[in-house]
């Protein structure tokens, strides 16, 4: 099969697609709209918790806004992974149930990550393919006041709570640059395109590696 006979074939994707956001940037739209394209399932922050919450886990470690494990302890847990009851009140043991989440969701097969890490939880496995999203501040700022009718000072505010929250959890559980293009495969302005453009342009990425698979 070739590449252009692939790009307009109805075969399923086999990569799983990891991304990350700047708040205010479309990516979550754009998330969306791949997940249509490539027919495969997208799990967001909220999803991922849920999962985990389905694990056994207490809840109560996973309500905090803010889960910010003090070290890289992803390493560790893949060298052994049992975790006692003590170590379930802990920050870290909340990311390692998430991670726990990821990896099982990703073993069901070709999906779509937002954020909670998931492109370094999933470091170690075959088609992967690790975006990142952003856009420039005004755009970022003007797109948030039209989906969530803030005023000037809300939105600042947000934008900037959403960012740190993200960036401050990417960088404590992998020791990573959350911002930093060398960590990721795509790092594409979404300002430049149309979302639904933006969309089209990493499903066709995909499309594109698949057929490179088949050659």
């Amino acid at each position: 099969m070739g590449i252009f006979d692939f790009l307009k074939s109805e075969k399923k994707t086999t990569y799983t697609i990891c991304i990350n956001r700047e708040y205010g940037s479309g990516g979550s739209e754009i998330a969306r709209m791949i997940s249509k394209k490539l027919s495969i399932p997208l799990y967001d922050e909220k999803t991922i918790e849920l999962k985990s919450l389905e694990s056994g886990f207490d809840q109560d470690i996973l309500k905090g806004e803010e889960i910010m494990p003090k070290d890289t302890i992803y390493d560790l847990y893949m060298e052994n992974k049992s975790i006692n009851k003590e170590d379930l009140f802990s920050n870290e043991a909340a990311f390692l149930s998430q991670s726990k989440a990821i990896r099982h969701l990703a073993s069901m097969g070709p999906c779509i990550f937002l954020e909670k890490c998931a492109s370094y939880v999933l470091k170690d496995q075959e088609n992967i393919l690790k975006i990142f999203i952003h856009a420039p501040y005004e755009f970022r700022r003007k797109r948030a006041m039209q989906v969530h009718k803030d005023t000037n000072e809300n939105v600042d505010a947000r934008i900037k709570k959403y960012d740190s929250r993200r960036r401050n959890f990417y960088n404590k559980n992998t020791k990573k640059e959350w911002q930093d293009a060398m960590e990721y495969d795509i790092s594409i302005d979404a300002s430049i395109f149309s979302l639904s453009e933006v969309a089209e342009i990493i499903a066709d990425i995909v499309r594109i590696k698949e057929s490179e698979d088949l050659l």
